[in-house]
């Protein structure tokens, strides 16, 4: 019996292996302005999971080389969203899907929501955009940071950087007649 006992411990805990899931889903919300009494937003839908689902999902054709399949994948598809000014939802158009393998995914977001900004820049010229009153970082492992908007502003009144734990950081500007930088 005690034999049994520590053979099945053995092969529960040395043999197989405990999985997790990573499968999680959040959406970005990115208010870029009002334009004729209705808010016009970048809305991005990101999705964690595991490679392997990520490429049934996709259809992709082949998996890149040197990708496992439960590398942690971020599949992204970003919106152009129209509310009321009651926070209904009017429109919503999937305007970019991209995916990100690994941690690394910053340039990933910052691409589509670009992309998506750039066609709400196009399609609502006579947008009124917001302007930078706060901001907070958050990983949401830790508290959330508050960052001191930089009184500094360009020639159209948008705040042009932001200082975070004493470093600055520039912001990319924009105007009703030019894209993101």
């Amino acid at each position: 019996m005690k034999s049994l006992f520590i053979l099945s411990f053995c092969f529960f805990v040395f043999i197989i292996p405990s999985f997790a899931c990573n499968d999680t889903r959040q959406i970005k919300i990115f208010p870029i302005g009002v334009s004729e009494n209705n808010i016009v937003t970048v809305e991005i839908e990101v999705n964690r999971t595991e490679f392997i689902r990520a490429y049934q999902r996709l259809n992709l054709v082949r998996q890149p080389k040197g990708v496992k399949n439960y590398d942690i994948t971020w599949i992204f598809k970003s919106h152009l969203s129209v509310y009321d000014l009651n926070q209904n939802l009017i429109y919503s158009k999937i305007i970019d899907s991209t995916y990100s393998i690994g941690m690394d995914y910053i340039e990933a977001i910052k691409e589509s929501h670009g992309k998506v900004v750039q066609l709400i820049l196009q399609e609502y010229p006579s947008i009124n955009l917001f302007k930078v009153k706060s901001f907070s970082f958050c990983d949401f492992q830790k508290e959330c940071n508050s960052v001191s908007v930089q009184s500094d502003t360009d020639s159209i009144g948008q705040v042009t950087s932001l200082i975070y734990k004493d470093e600055k950081y520039d912001l990319p500007r924009l105007s009703n007649n030019t894209a993101p930088a």
